[in-house]
């Protein structure tokens, strides 16, 4: 078939379904960003965990591909006392299914990510993770989202003003 480039863009010839195919293996197929502002965030107070807000949804096109999701957010925890703990977690659904845990809120020692010890009352961070999956479908719509959960009473807030928080799939062809 012959491709045909014409002077105001238009591209005869190809289509996504022959162009996606064509692509090797290591290729980004589609990439999906979902950028969340502060307002559209939650506050996590109990220690089960709780959807934060922050999510993304990718249909993949091949069901053999792999997902690299990259998420970033910011956490300012307080509250409850000393000793107050927070795990971030992500959890992935396939379509109309229940959500899995893909990437558990603790370190290899079983520790929390954030942590305010006997002599603080609050702790503000940035967190940045990612995760390569292979939810071994091409028909049904895949969603990452980002859970928390905050231990001793504390608040683990992802509300805070000029905050910004994103979550990116990546669809990579196999």
């Amino acid at each position: 078939m012959a491709i045909t480039f014409h002077p105001n863009g238009k591209i005869d010839g190809i289509n996504n379904t022959n162009f996606d195919s064509s692509l090797s293996a290591g290729h980004v197929v589609q990439t999906v960003h979902n950028p969340r502002a502060h307002t559209q965030m939650a506050n996590v107070t109990s220690s089960s965990d709780t959807d934060t807000g922050l999510f993304c949804e990718i249909t993949p096109r091949f069901a053999d591909s792999k997902i690299l999701v990259l998420y970033s957010t910011h956490v300012y925890l307080y509250g409850g006392g000393a000793d107050i703990g927070c795990c971030i977690t992500l959890r992935r659904k396939i379509g109309s299914g229940s959500y899995s845990i893909m990437e558990a809120g603790i370190d290899t020692a079983a520790q929390q990510n954030f942590y305010i010890n006997a002599t603080s009352t609050e702790y503000a961070q940035k967190y940045n993770d990612q995760f390569y999956d292979t939810p071994g479908t091409n028909s049904e719509v895949v969603r990452y989202a980002v859970y928390g959960s905050v231990h001793s009473g504390g608040t683990a807030s992802f509300t805070r003003q000029y905050t910004n928080h994103y979550i990116t799939c990546l669809e990579i062809k196999q």
